[in-house]
C-alpha cells in the first residue's frame, strides 16, 4: 500500500497558494517542495539571484540554499555556478517542463478558488 500524501494549502507569496505535500519520495528523501520550484523558475527567468530574491522577498543566502538544496533532491546541477549562475543544459528542461507544470497547478487552484 503506497504511503498516505498529507497535502496542504498555504498562503503564497503573490501567487494564488503553494501546495506542500509531507511526503517522502519512495528513496525515503523529503519530496521537492513547490516553492522551491517556484523560486527556481522565478531565479532562471532573472539576471541573478539577487534579482529573483528581491522579487521574491527572501534573503539571497536564503535563495542560494534553497537552490543548493534542490539540486541535490533532484541530482543533478540547475545552474552553472563557474559562470554567473547560467543555466546547465539539463536546467533549461527542467524549467521547460517546471514552467509548464506550474501552470497546470496555478490554473487549478484559480479554479478552485473560482468555486
Amino acid at each position: 500500500m503506497p504511503a498516505k500524501r498529507c497535502v496542504k494549502l498555504l498562503p503564497g507569496r503573490g501567487t494564488p497558494g503553494i501546495i506542500k505535500a509531507n511526503a517522502r519520495d519512495g528513496r525515503g528523501r523529503d519530496a521537492v517542495k513547490l516553492e522551491h520550484i517556484r523560486e527556481f523558475v522565478a531565479s532562471a527567468r532573472c539576471d541573478s539571484f539577487q534579482e529573483a530574491a528581491d522579487g521574491l522577498y527572501v534573503a539571497r543566502p536564503t535563495l542560494s540554499n534553497h537552490m543548493r538544496g534542490l539540486e541535490q533532491e533532484l541530482g543533478f546541477a540547475l545552474f552553472d555556478r563557474s559562470d554567473s549562475n547560467e543555466l546547465t543544459e539539463t536546467g533549461m528542461v527542467f524549467l521547460d517542463g517546471m514552467e509548464r507544470a506550474l501552470e497546470v497547478i496555478d490554473s487549478g487552484l484559480e479554479r478552485c478558488h473560482a468555486l
